[in-house]
């Protein structure tokens, strides 16, 4: 039966020809075949040719326990063989997909059904045999998450190789997939693990995950990471851990920007004392930045959608005053008086108030402001800040400020807009130089093609008042509509008010005062324009 008939095959070895009979009885009968390979096993037990192909029967008749203990000899007796070696890597990138298909979900089902040992092992030789840096630190993460207990010896191995590669791959690029591996998949093990991390490296890495997830956040989505905050959230909780941050725990709750706001403050009154302490210091500054810009993120989305786009504009309030004040009597200024933020949209822009409050808690010792400086631009944040530090000075009432600010920004619909409601609350009316009525006119040529509705949220009972106006035809008419109303009205009934507006007083006296003298004349002026 050994014995090869004359012919071609008379140039194969008697291995070569086993195995090529057992090839020639799998398509007919499986026995059969594997009868050939039992022969061969028996005659050539060191043969590493004979041994796969023993285990590619087993693997094409679904046989998975069989085939794992093929795949295991193999792998045990034969270590360094290509062919063991090439499926040794089909399996392990099968072991990483999210989405198996019927092969894939074979070789998962084998290699749960190889000695724990051998698995162990089969991880480390793979990711150590692996000259791609990107495909061993992957290999490394498959064998963390398999086998917890090794996170501890090679945890710090892959943290250190991720660091590396990156430095020399992607110099200052936060996105690149280096820092995903190290910030998606790397800190979440070793931040629920029981190992001790050294506290400037731990800092280290935490910086660096906060930096990738916050440029991440602002490129086009691209659906790969799913919802980017509440996994920052749950390193900075993790870490936060292993550094001895009070408020860590904070980040184990579900988000909601009053709560969070409010516990940051609370924390920043009962250590008030404190806040020279580096761990204080340190713990309050990266949590308040990262709940900060959460809010900051979350108020733009929900104030502009792909629908209807808003501008922050200074509005009108119908504020009282006392009868018995001097009507040109200087005052001093408030810092924060009462304001209002409403908006032609369901969402009310409370998102910008919690915003400022934290912003000024991050100013409220001279170290925490030298600290956000110097925390702002290791973490990149101008592209967040720029746009709120415009929003926050007019909220503030810092005019000249916002002037200042927006007049570095280019010329389009919305800067246009905010220039001209910021010069109407300087009471710089003036046509030439790039006045209320210049930047006016700049907005009618710039108007949308969409006509929206009429806002009834421009005047409120408050003292100040700001307003996020719909970017739309009608909206922005009546807008600039009331502007110019409201100026011709100072300059024609009101002439020393508004010489006082241009002069040394215009910081001090607020215009708004003589608003209730002018809404008789306003409605009516208003209702004609609009018939």
């Amino acid at each position: 039966m050994l014995e090869k008939p004359p012919g071609p095959d008379n140039q194969l070895s008697k291995e070569d020809y086993l195995i090529m009979r057992a090839k020639e009885a799998l398509p007919i009968d499986i026995y059969a075949a594997k009868s050939w390979l039992i022969t061969a096993k028996s005659l050539f037990p060191h043969s590493a040719k004979v041994q796969f192909e023993a285990y590619r029967i087993e693997k094409l008749s679904k046989n998975v326990k069989e085939a794992a203990k093929c795949f295991s000899e193999i792998f045990q007796n034969f270590p360094d063989d290509r062919d063991i070696w090439k499926e040794i890597e089909t399996v392990t990138t099968c072991l990483r997909l999210e989405q198996c298909d019927s092969e894939a979900e074979f070789l998962c089902q084998m290699f749960q059904h190889i000695p724990q040992d051998l698995q162990h092992r089969l991880l480390v030789m793979t990711a150590d045999h692996s000259e791609d840096t990107m495909e061993h630190c992957k290999l490394l993460l498959l064998l963390l998450r398999r086998f917890p207990q090794t996170i501890a010896t090679h945890g710090p191995r892959l943290v250190e190789t991720l660091l590396t590669a990156e430095k020399h791959s992607h110099p200052g690029r936060a996105v690149n997939g280096f820092r995903r591996l190290l910030a998606c998949d790397a800190l979440p093990l070793l931040g629920a693990a029981p190992v001790e991390l050294n506290p400037r490296l731990s800092l280290r890495l935490l910086c660096k995950a906060v930096e990738f997830y916050l440029a991440y956040i602002q490129q086009p989505q691209d659906a790969q990471i799913q919802n980017p905050w509440d996994r920052l959230f749950q390193i900075v909780e993790l870490i936060g851990k292993k550094l001895g941050w009070e408020l860590s725990s904070l980040f184990s709750i579900p988000w909601n920007r009053e709560t969070y706001s409010d516990r940051l403050q609370q924390y920043a009154i009962a250590h008030n004392t404190g806040l020279c302490d580096e761990l204080i210091v340190r713990q309050l500054l990266m949590c308040t930045v990262v709940i900060l810009l959460r809010i900051l993120n979350e108020h733009i989305t929900l104030i502009n959608n792909d629908e209807t786009m808003y501008c922050l504009v200074e509005a009108f309030g119908e504020g009282i005053h006392s009868s018995t004040e001097p009507k040109l009597k200087k005052r001093k200024r408030e810092d924060n008086p009462s304001i209002i933020v409403t908006s032609d949209s369901d969402y009310n822009g409370n998102g910008l108030a919690l915003a400022v409050k934290l912003w000024d808690l991050l100013h409220s010792s001279d170290y925490l402001q030298r600290e956000i400086g110097k925390l702002s631009q290791q973490l990149r944040l101008d592209t967040w800040l720029n746009p709120f530090l415009t929003d926050l000075a007019m909220y503030k009432g810092l005019h000249h400020e916002v002037l200042a600010r927006l007049s570095q920004e280019g010329s389009n619909l919305s800067v246009n807009l905010r220039l001209a409601s910021t010069c109407f609350f300087l009471r710089d009316y003036k046509v030439r130089y790039l006045g209320m009525l210049e930047h006016i006119v700049l907005v009618a040529s710039l108007l949308p093609t969409i006509s929206g509705k009429v806002s009834h949220n421009l005047t409120v009972p408050s003292i100040r008042h700001l307003h996020y106006l719909t970017l739309a035809r009608f909206p922005i008419l009546q807008y600039c509509c009331k502007l110019l109303l409201l100026a011709i009205k100072v300059i024609t009934f009101f002439p020393l008010i508004y010489m006082i507006g241009i002069s040394e007083y215009t910081a001090d006296y607020d215009s708004r005062k003589i608003f209730p003298y002018l809404e008789m004349s306003e409605t009516w002026l208003l209702d004609m324009h609009w018939s």
